[in-house]
């Protein structure tokens, strides 16, 4: 073999094109300019030196369509964390996402669609965006996203943790007054506001002036004994909870006082 001529035919027709005008000793050829969605059939003859012909055809008809790159989300550093935010907050997560033709994408919040409602979401052939524009308690929850082309499938899963302040502590009592020293005891707060508990602060107040003073912040104990009070004074004491949105709106306060007898 001397030389060959690589042609093509499209399925909505019988004639053959040559796709090299001119006859080549290469064993690989390029055929370009084709359209997507056409389908075409191959040949390649080859010529021999004393002018005979032999052809070989392809059995199939080859189906023109984009290459496909598998889609690819690049999830931010800070998402492959559980991600914390408060309530009232506005939640606008950017996430990068790849692939050729462009990936078909869904969210799902803890195995089921999104409520649009709520949640609004923007693709682009870059990226994908989940807004939310103030925050709830109920929007926590595992967001799974994913993205498709074809039959290639990625997928991540992103933690979404919303917190809110604390609840009061419950049941603050006073166990014990004696000398200059009075123990309290309460138990954690019924609301945690979704976050653990970072510790409580305890404050007291005269009964003569009524202003209130901070003794201790971030307890962790729930309880305490508060020392160095002043003889003949009456005492109230209450109990703040706090966790990272910080200090409870209300605080739990006790029933009782507490008097330091004079000596």
């Amino acid at each position: 073999m001397r030389s060959k001529i690589d042609e093509e035919q499209y399925s909505f027709t019988e004639t053959w094109v040559a796709v090299n005008k001119e006859v080549t000793t290469k064993t690989v050829l390029v055929i370009k300019n084709l359209n997507e969605g056409d389908k075409i059939q191959a040949r390649v003859k080859a010529v021999h030196g004393n002018g005979g012909t032999a052809t070989t055809v392809f059995p199939e008809l080859v189906l023109i369509k984009q290459p496909i790159d598998a889609p690819k989300i690049r999830l931010p550093r800070n998402l492959r964390e559980t991600f914390i935010g408060k309530v009232g907050q506005t939640l606008n997560l950017s996430i990068p996402v790849q692939g050729n033709p462009q990936p078909s994408i869904t969210w799902t919040k803890d195995d089921q669609p999104v409520d649009t409602a709520c949640v609004n979401i923007r693709n682009s052939p870059m990226d994908t965006i989940l807004f939310i524009r103030k925050l709830e308690r109920k929007d926590s929850g595992k967001y799974k996203l994913t993205a498709q082309t074809d039959t290639l499938v990625n997928a991540v899963v992103i933690d979404i943790q919303i917190v809110d302040k604390p609840g009061p502590p419950q049941k603050l009592k006073m166990l014990d007054v004696w000398g200059f020293n009075v123990a309290l005891e309460w138990q954690p707060p019924i609301d945690n506001g979704n976050a653990e508990i970072s510790g409580y602060t305890i404050q007291k107040a005269d009964k003569k002036t009524g202003e209130w003073f901070t003794v201790l912040e971030k307890c962790h104990p729930c309880s305490y004994t508060v020392s160095d009070l002043v003889m003949g004074n009456r005492y109230n004491f209450r109990v703040f909870s706090e966790n990272l949105c910080g200090l409870s709106e209300t605080a739990a306060q006790c029933k009782d006082t507490a008097f330091i007898p004079k000596i």
